[in-house]
């Protein structure tokens, strides 16, 4: 192995965001479970039967629960390899690897996350973009294959990866 690299998606910025952005909500239905449901306290001006505020708060609970599970088992792992470029994208995408003959080009490159692909994480991008693989960041792993397909894998050791590449890589 001539590159090995492992990223997890809570420690991206969005990922903080998106727990910041999940756990005020699920706290407030909490709260409002404990109050109604325990202290016998209606909740709020218009308050939700039981049945209503016990569904809000078990689903909720499981969206947090799932958002925060999610983000803190993912993983991008991008290898280099003799025989070609290996990727997972944990729990989405096992072990792959793209072997040199069937890759065209394999060149690292700075791209706009939000622009081309809509932002981080397992994605499609627009156009003729093909998939996208990342967590953060805005410079990645661009491969063309040879029957027109691309995938970019975002990388934050950019000059790492470029000189593994350039020693893997069998000559033509």
């Amino acid at each position: 192995m001539h590159f090995q690299e492992v990223q997890y998606a809570h420690e991206n910025w969005v990922a903080r965001l998106v727990m910041l952005v999940t756990f005020p909500g699920w706290l407030f239905a909490i709260y409002g479970f404990i109050q109604q449901i325990f202290l016998g306290e209606t909740f709020g001006d218009n308050p939700s039967s039981d049945s209503e505020l016990i569904f809000f708060t078990a689903l909720s609970t499981v969206i947090f629960l799932g958002v925060l599970v999610l983000l803190v088992f993912s993983r991008l792992e991008t290898q280099v390899l003799e025989e070609g470029i290996g990727v997972s994208y944990l729990p989405f995408l096992k072990r792959r690897v793209y072997h040199w003959d069937e890759i065209q080009s394999a060149e690292v490159k700075q791209y706009n996350p939000i622009r081309d692909y809509g932002g981080w994480g397992w994605r499609r991008g627009w156009g003729k973009k093909g998939w996208v693989y990342n967590v953060s960041g805005n410079k990645g792993l661009q491969l063309v294959f040879k029957d027109g397909r691309r995938i970019l894998i975002g990388t934050q050791r950019p000059d790492e990866l470029e000189q593994a590449i350039l020693m893997a890589r069998p000559r033509r």
